[in-house]
């Protein structure tokens, strides 16, 4: 598939300004008597071309206003654009002297249209099309009869081949650093070893949650006895116990719809909706099922893990929110460890697996 980079909203709305603003000044060259005479253009065609992309942009304007960025109605219009814009451009070259048309700077513009959505093979495409486009334009009306023309077909094309390298060496190196920034701030969110976001994505994902002003459960998770694991069996293992509980702690808040962080260290966080309150025990006991048995480098052994559940609701602040977790952790601690103590209205209620 050729298509490499998905349209972007405030670009297609650039772009789409731009063709308004040309079919204006297209409009005013062709509809004003004395800009038509002087230029010795034919009104009957520009008519076809000027009605074709008047409905063609009120479509687009539509979908640019009311469909979402990703949807497929937005991502067929746009690039859709791109071949109008090429037609339009031909066109309008063709009514307005060929070769030397004042409108042949509108190419440069689909150039960069197509590079930005489709990099190197948008600039390579876009290019041979307008040179194609244009080299018919140059047979058709000329006819070998004019030196002059020649001319203007090789210094034009020669600035179309130049800025289609330019632009694609351009958008390649800006996706580069796209890639490259969102590549620091993937790991600048995320844990190296266990592949869940990290204590500040937990931080920053808790602070939307309470923005969002539904209450939510958030809770606390610590492995049991984990030091007693990496005295035994050595910190390699013990790498690997924390690389299951991630996955296993992961596909449950999958389950739930919510999501898995690495607090540090032992410990673990969950946000989940409120709904899932009444099936929690099931998943967190299904969660501690899958913790049994497991064998590391021919070591197998059992992981146990204790949970401390608490409410969040509008009035708390984050740190209110997780020091309420945090506590209910430490209770079920001294309960005895692999359960979980739940916050249960003014009351805690401890929940053994």
């Amino acid at each position: 598939m050729m298509l490499r980079y998905g349209p972007d909203h405030k670009t297609e709305m650039f772009f789409s300004l731009l063709r308004w603003i040309f079919l204006a000044i297209a409009a005013i060259i062709f509809y004003i008597p004395s800009f038509r005479h002087m230029l010795s253009l034919e009104l009957r065609a520009f008519s076809y071309l000027f009605w074709m992309g008047l409905i063609y942009m009120s479509i687009t304007q539509v979908c640019l206003r009311w469909y979402k960025q990703k949807g497929r109605i937005f991502t067929t219009i746009t690039y859709a654009g791109v071949l109008f814009d090429f037609v339009a451009a031909i066109w309008l070259m063709i009514l307005t002297g060929g070769v030397t048309s004042f409108f042949f700077p509108v190419a440069y513009l689909i150039v960069m249209h197509a590079t930005i959505y489709w990099g190197k093979r948008g600039s390579f495409i876009s290019v041979t099309g307008i040179i194609c486009g244009y080299v018919f334009i140059y047979f058709y009306l000329e006819q070998y009869q004019y030196d002059d023309k020649t001319f203007f077909l090789c210094l034009n094309l020669s600035f179309l081949v130049l800025l289609g390298l330019l632009g694609s060496m351009l958008v390649a190196r800006e996706r580069q650093h796209h890639s490259e920034k969102m590549w620091f701030q993937e790991a600048a969110l995320h844990d190296y070893l266990s592949g869940l976001p990290n204590h500040r994505a937990f931080q920053e994902e808790l602070q939307d949650s309470i923005y969002a002003k539904k209450p939510f459960l958030l809770i606390m998770c610590d492995l049991d006895h984990f030091k007693a694991i990496n005295d035994q069996y050595g910190h390699v293992v013990g790498d690997d116990v924390i690389k299951h509980v991630a996955v296993v702690l992961k596909d449950c808040a999958h389950l739930a719809k919510g999501q898995a962080f690495r607090y540090g260290g032992e410990e673990f966080s969950l946000l989940l909706p409120l709904k899932c309150k009444d099936r929690l025990r099931e998943l967190l006991k299904e969660a501690g099922s899958r913790l049994q048995n497991i064998t590391i480098l021919d070591h197998t052994f059992s992981v146990t893990m204790s949970f401390g559940v608490a409410i969040g609701t509008v009035n708390q602040t984050a740190q209110e929110i997780v020091k309420e977790a945090d506590d209910l952790l430490y209770e079920a601690k001294e309960a005895g460890r692999n359960c979980m103590v739940i916050q249960n209205q003014k009351n805690y209620e401890v929940v053994g697996f």
